[in-house]
């Protein structure tokens, strides 16, 4: 596989692939956190004034050289164990500290303090013990300064429970959609599918067509899509100008992606003029009763070959062959089919599942080359590498990939 570059591009296209998803995952991040949101309790915050006076000359510069020692007075142990103590329930050193807050104004002898609880009547109590406590360390202390209560505290704000919500609500949409979208990014990067003609070029093959996943029960309109997307694999297949009759191998996982890939492909060469075939290769236990019978029937000599061929239920120009055999495949029988039908029809494409080794190695022997089929919802770029390196230990030819997306 070529050494594959990420872009910007890769970065856009894992998202549009993946919107539906991540958008999910982000309404439910945001159901989430709205809803956390109402177990996370109002805070309140209280605000009480000050004024500090400083007798004496220059009163007012030295009031401000002591501002910053008035800060660290109110958040002091002293003023803190001093309001512990006119609590009833006395909080811990550390939670009371960080509940304050003090802002004074440049040039200024206005001090705040701030208190944030979750009760009303308790910031406020707080704030006032606070004052109280200070204004009695300063008027001990030092005796020139004064300070003068400005108001007793009152509720400054509150948290606003619908903007908390909103905001909780949108963090928590962008964090479950940004952690969904990364990743889906790390598995694009560690085991990235194939889902893109990109891709395709990554492992060294020819993109021959693009399929729709195929559908259980195949309408004209499906129909009619196939013939779309197939009309120029042919061409691309024979741009080697290629000897008729020959066959083809067609390989995939799932029956019903095969069935509607090798009626693409036969339209496509009958489009150009050319009678093509398809052969459903099954084992006896995976095959219909109807088609058994007839097999067994056509190897017990009681029907002509000619006589179990089908025309394809949607595609009128398209001739099925469907054969059934026990455990192992009959290598002699069916190289003397191919050896009679290739009298009749100029293309043969048999189709067989990659996992039934037996069934595709034998098959890989008498017909040499093949068109791989991927699904990108299914198949990982590794996956697909080991396929065709173990096709080509088959010293089979891949003439290009079909793509079900």
């Amino acid at each position: 596989m070529k050494d594959r570059v990420f872009t910007v591009k890769d970065l856009a296209l894992c998202f549009l692939q993946n919107k539906y998803k991540i958008m999910l995952m982000g309404l439910l991040g945001l159901a989430i956190s709205m809803y956390l949101t109402q177990f996370i309790q109002p805070q309140f915050e209280a605000k009480s004034d000050v004024l500090i006076e400083t007798v004496g000359n220059d009163a007012n510069n030295n009031t401000l050289q002591l501002m910053a020692t008035f800060e660290d007075l109110v958040v002091s142990t002293r003023i803190i164990n001093s309001v512990n103590k006119e609590l009833e329930q006395p909080i811990e050193a550390k939670d009371l500290l960080k509940m304050v807050r003090i802002e004074t104004g440049t040039a200024s002898q206005l001090m705040t303090i701030y208190v944030t609880a979750d009760n009303k009547e308790m910031a406020k109590k707080i704030a006032n013990l606070f004052v109280g406590s200070f204004k009695k360390e300063i008027n001990q202390h030092f005796t020139k300064s004064n300070v003068i209560i400005l108001s007793d505290a009152s509720i400054s704000s509150t948290t606003d429970q619908q903007t908390l919500s909103f905001i909780y609500g949108i963090v928590g949409f962008i964090l479950f959609s940004l952690v969904t979208y990364l990743l889906y990014l790390v598995k694009e990067i560690y085991r990235p599918k194939v889902d893109s003609e990109e891709k395709i070029e990554l492992l060294n093959q020819q993109l021959l067509a693009t399929l729709p996943t195929a559908k259980k029960r195949q309408n004209k309109q499906q129909s009619q899509l196939i013939k779309k997307n197939f009309q120029l694999s042919a061409p691309l297949i024979d741009n080697d100008n290629k000897n008729y009759p020959i066959s083809i191998l067609l390989i995939h996982q799932e029956v019903q992606a095969l069935q509607q890939v090798a009626a693409g492909i036969a339209y496509s060469y009958s489009s150009i003029g050319k009678k093509p075939l398809i052969i459903e290769v099954n084992n006896e236990n995976k095959s219909n009763n109807n088609a058994r019978n007839y097999w067994s029937k056509f190897i017990n000599g009681e029907i002509k070959l000619t006589e179990i061929i089908e025309k394809d239920d949607k595609m009128s120009e398209i001739d099925r062959l469907k054969i059934s055999f026990s455990d192992q495949l009959d290598s002699t029988l069916v190289k003397s089919l191919q050896d009679e039908l290739q009298q009749k029809y100029d293309v043969l494409l048999f189709t067989t599942n990659i996992k039934n080794k037996p069934y595709t190695f034998v098959l890989s022997q008498l017909i040499g080359q093949a068109i791989y089929i991927v699904n990108s919802k299914k198949m990982t770029m590794t996956e697909a590498e080991k396929d065709l390196k173990k096709l080509q230990q088959m010293n089979l030819i891949i003439l290009g990939t079909v793509l079900i997306k």
